[in-house]
């Protein structure tokens, strides 16, 4: 039983981890997206 909640936790944690970097890196690539056309005309 020891070893299956040790499975369990280490599984939580992958998936916790998966999700968290999907949507960190979408939010990401939407924010370096959306600020671009601002930074090229300040460099303009």
């Amino acid at each position: 039983m020891k070893n299956f909640m040790h499975l369990a936790i280490i599984f939580g944690l992958i998936a916790g981890f998966v999700s968290f970097a999907c949507t960190d890196q979408s939010k990401l690539e939407q924010e370096i997206f959306e600020n671009q056309p601002s930074v090229d005309a300040d460099i303009t």
